[in-house]
């Protein structure tokens, strides 16, 4: 039996609700809302967001710092407020049509919207650059010019997808791979390499 967040807060007036079924409700309700408001909160909007602020904090400006704090939290207080008068309005209406149909359509898009944001920062911010270089009394040869004219961003791709590997299917920690990458690192910089 499906109850409407109007009879919840009808409660508040009087009516004969008990706390059980406000319990139950909210309950079953977390896990399909929460994975909207999580896609939404966690994983769409400050990737793009902090994105931008580390653009503008390239050269030491606070401006980077400002903008993420003031934007996120404006989005954050426009959301809640927004989602809050959505469903006291719609009540058990949002809740079917959020769970219907286009519930998969909201889902789909914000992980295609998630993977480019992802795409995009691998590729503006992950850099590896190998500086080592073959020289013969003809020519000199840089291995990353002829890898970037090959392939651009090879190496950054690999590393990043490497690093899904570990963690996804190996069960690394963050902080097991990170000093995986940081031995690996001081070990090619020991030899010359990068």
């Amino acid at each position: 039996m499906q109850f409407s967040i109007i009879q919840i807060l009808e409660k508040a007036n009087g009516a004969d609700i008990s706390n059980d079924l406000i319990q139950n409700i909210k309950v079953g309700l977390m896990g399909p809302l929460a994975g909207i408001g999580d896609a939404i909160t966690q994983a769409t909007v400050p990737p793009i967001v902090l994105s931008i602020a580390i653009g503008l904090s390239a050269n030491g400006s606070i401006l980077g710092a400002v903008f993420a704090v003031v934007v996120l939290y404006v989005f954050a207080m426009l959301l809640t407020r927004f989602t809050f008068m959505q469903g006291y309005k719609s009540g058990q209406e949002a809740i079917h049509k959020l769970l219907g149909k286009q519930m998969a359509k909201i889902q789909d898009a914000m992980s295609v919207l998630g993977l480019t944001v992802v795409g995009a920062i691998t590729a503006s911010y992950v850099n590896f650059t190998i500086t080592a270089q073959y020289t013969s009394k003809y020519s000199t040869i840089n291995f990353q010019e002829v890898l970037d004219g090959i392939f651009p961003k090879l190496i950054p791709m690999c590393l990043v997808l490497l690093g899904f590997y570990l963690l996804k299917f190996k069960k690394f920690s963050a902080i097991k791979l990170i000093g995986v990458y940081l031995i690996i690192s001081i070990l090619l910089g020991l030899i010359g390499i990068v």
